[in-house]
């Protein structure tokens, strides 16, 4: 079973990136959450970051 995932990013106006990643890291308004391969589908809210 691979260890990365897909993902797309949907800023306002475009997709911003569509690849596979092995972990994603988003800044949340309540702290932060990271995204490993084999977990549920999410849909998240997130913060201006780094």
């Amino acid at each position: 079973m691979s260890n990365s995932f897909g993902i797309k990013v949907i800023a306002c106006d475009k997709i911003f990136y569509s690849g596979r990643c092995t972990q994603l890291v988003l800044p949340l308004r309540d702290g932060s959450k990271a995204i490993q391969a084999h977990h549920e589908n999410m849909v998240f809210s997130v913060e201006v970051g780094e």
